[in-house]
């Protein structure tokens, strides 16, 4: 099934859905369709537009998602890290669990574990903004309560991350 009727599924599910806490782990339940496999298995690209549907299914789950729509926001992930630890076959059921671990003055950090048949077979880090017109949005400017999130202290993991991120961008600078 392609990614943009999946998409259109998740929306249309999502008006039926009640609005869940940003401390709640959101739960995308999906299967590897044959577009989504080289010969057998899922390839590494598919596991990013996997994540995206899950950042999608998490912004449903909080009942942002209409309000981001109505506003003209474009919202985005960057993958931070993603560990592949086995494969996703052809039809397997997998879920894909979103959980956000932190956030600052512009973006959401989220954790996403891809679990098929009660294991994890991926883990990946995004760092997850919304922007208008172009412009990067502050968090609080689209997501409700979202000092309930920046109280939390900042995890050792995004840290990490930060760090790599600027690391990565100084050293493709010409």
């Amino acid at each position: 099934m392609k990614l943009r009727l999946r998409l259109l599924l998740l929306i249309l599910l999502s008006l039926f859905r009640a609005k869940q806490p940003m401390s709640h782990v959101s739960r995308l339940k999906l299967r590897v369709w044959p577009v989504d496999v080289d010969i057998r298995k899922v390839n590494i690209e598919r596991f990013f537009a996997f994540g995206d549907l899950g950042w999608a299914s998490m912004l449903m789950d909080w009942g942002i998602f209409r309000q981001i729509l109505t506003s003209r926001y474009a919202p985005f992930g960057k993958c931070l890290s993603l560990s592949v630890k086995g494969p996703l076959w052809l039809f397997q059921r997998f879920e894909i669990q979103t959980t956000i671990i932190w956030c600052d003055h512009y973006w959401v950090y989220a954790e996403q574990q891809f679990l098929a048949k009660g294991q994890i077979v991926a883990i990946s880090v995004i760092k997850g903004g919304v922007l208008q017109e172009g412009r990067l949005l502050k968090v609080k400017e689209w997501m409700p309560r979202a000092e309930d999130i920046a109280l939390l202290d900042k995890p050792d993991l995004v840290e990490l991350y930060q760090r790599t991120e600027k690391a990565m961008w100084r050293a493709t600078r010409i």
